[in-house]
């Protein structure tokens, strides 16, 4: 269910690329039933097998939510474009594709370009989009490798690894750092706290041990056995 929660943003973002273009409401109902599909397909399937297969961690959905269902709005504007015309746009052609209207026209912008040749700068553009983020991304990749930056060690994202967290939640493959095995680096940055004994103070109630639930500390007992 969350996964179908998170695609009903994705109509939002593949729409954005033909936003300005004729559609009509079936065409809109389309392109929004397509992305909701799209990246609710991402969620279930494409992200395990990143995670399984290249070890890709996506951890906000952003592949799912904005990567696929962005590239599927680009395409969208491919088809738009290629079936723009006057019959669809009338006088208003130009003001949707600048490059469409006649030349000469009077702010200066118009080429007379056709529709075909107007989907197919729109189907480049998409591709130099795709450029940049592939290529921004294996960079960005290289930079975090560098010795400079800690290692998160073999569990990703999951802060067990490096803090004091409840024992109720996921656990993890790897026992949390010690201080044995904490690195000079970790150590300045006062990670490594071990969850090894941490206990709910429910369970330290349960267990009589004597701690106090509202201030979060351990009860001093009274001469007579009581606590403070």
């Amino acid at each position: 269910m969350v996964d179908v929660q998170n695609a009903t943003l994705a109509g939002g973002v593949t729409i954005g690329a033909v936003a300005d273009h004729y559609l009509g409401g079936g065409g809109a109902l389309f392109v929004g039933a397509a992305a909701g599909i799209l990246s609710t397909i991402g969620y279930v399937y494409v992200q395990p097998a990143l995670e399984e297969k290249i070890g890709l961690f996506d951890t906000c959905g952003v592949h799912n939510l904005h990567g696929m269902p962005g590239v599927l709005g680009g395409l969208a504007s491919v088809v738009s474009a290629a079936c723009a015309g006057k019959s669809l746009y009338g006088d208003s052609l130009g003001s949707v594709f600048g490059a469409m209207a006649p030349e000469g026209n009077d702010d200066g912008a118009g080429e007379g370009r056709s529709a075909s040749q107007q989907a197919v700068n729109q189907l480049l553009a998409l591709l130099i989009t795709l450029g940049i983020a592939i290529a921004s991304g294996i960079v960005t990749g290289m930079i975090m490798k560098l010795a400079t930056f800690d290692s998160p060690g073999d569990e990703l994202f999951n802060d067990v690894t490096a803090f004091g967290v409840p024992g109720d939640g996921p656990k993890p493959s790897i026992a949390p750092l010690d201080a044995a095995s904490m690195t000079d680096a970790s150590r300045k940055k006062g990670f490594g706290l071990s969850t090894a004994g941490w206990m709910s103070p429910k369970s330290r109630m349960n267990q009589g041990q004597n701690f106090d639930p509202v201030k979060g500390t351990e009860m001093t007992p009274k001469e007579d056995g009581s606590n403070l």
